[in-house]
């Protein structure tokens, strides 16, 4: 979800809020390769050599990426408001961004709110199955050939709760009052895995093989929030 306000004006007197609630007990899942499979079944970039040999050139599985992501509850909040002057709303009723089931919410002229609850019984999984290399058949002649299987990344990444909440005043006068709240919570399972091959061939002659610089990842997380604000104000109330 992707939540905001914007207010962009001369002298600002008024009230935002946003208020962002979500519950997830769906099974969630990305699933990428067979573990434990043949190449063939697996993802990520093989390439196979045929035919009598290969000489003086330059073979490579260099630079590719594999990525499993699976999610239960994300969101992006934002209140941004600009002006020459943003006042305290005396006369208007204040702001409130709340849920009261998880939190007792934010209140204040400028209020955000996040509040994210995965309650599934079923994983929310990730598994990523690859492999990256090169190989050839049986009895084959390298010779005076580089080889490379190298900076490949392959990851797997599982999260039931993700926000990013920003809040932002900007004038050369702030009186108005800001308030932001994110709460979250997760009592289903995450489940992360990733498994990954890198090979080239051992039997050459005169040539080069270079497997380096590979990456491999997985990554579970129930709760994960950035929450933000930013003030910028030549003057503000002692």
């Amino acid at each position: 979800a992707a939540n905001g306000v914007s207010v962009d004006a001369l002298g600002i007197a008024t009230t935002t809020a946003v208020q962002n609630l979500q519950f997830s007990s769906a099974k969630v899942a990305s699933v990428i390769g067979q573990e434990g499979a043949p190449l063939a079944l697996q993802g990520g970039v093989q390439v196979q050599l045929g035919g009598k040999g290969v000489t003086d050139s330059q073979l490579s599985v260099d630079g590719n990426t594999l990525h499993g992501s699976a999610t239960g509850n994300a969101a992006a909040n934002s209140i941004a408001v600009k002006g020459n002057d943003i006042a305290a709303a005396s006369l208007l009723p204040v702001a409130g961004a709340a849920n009261t089931t998880i939190l007792s919410g934010a209140i204040a002229d400028h209020s955000l709110s996040n509040a994210q609850l995965a309650i599934g019984t079923a994983p929310i999984s990730s598994k990523a199955a690859g492999a990256f290399g090169i190989s050839t058949a049986a009895g084959m002649l390298v010779a005076d050939t580089t080889l490379s299987v190298s900076n490949n990344d392959q990851s797997a990444k599982a999260v039931a709760n993700t926000a990013a909440n920003d809040l932002s005043l900007q004038a050369a006068n702030v009186s108005g009052r800001s308030a932001l709240q994110s709460g979250q919570a997760s009592i289903a399972p995450v489940e992360a895995r990733s498994f990954a091959q890198a090979y080239a061939p051992g039997s050459v002659s005169d040539s080069s093989v270079r497997i380096a610089g590979n990456a491999n990842t997985a990554l579970a997380v129930s709760n994960d929030a950035t929450s933000r604000i930013a003030i910028a104000a030549d003057t503000t109330p002692a």
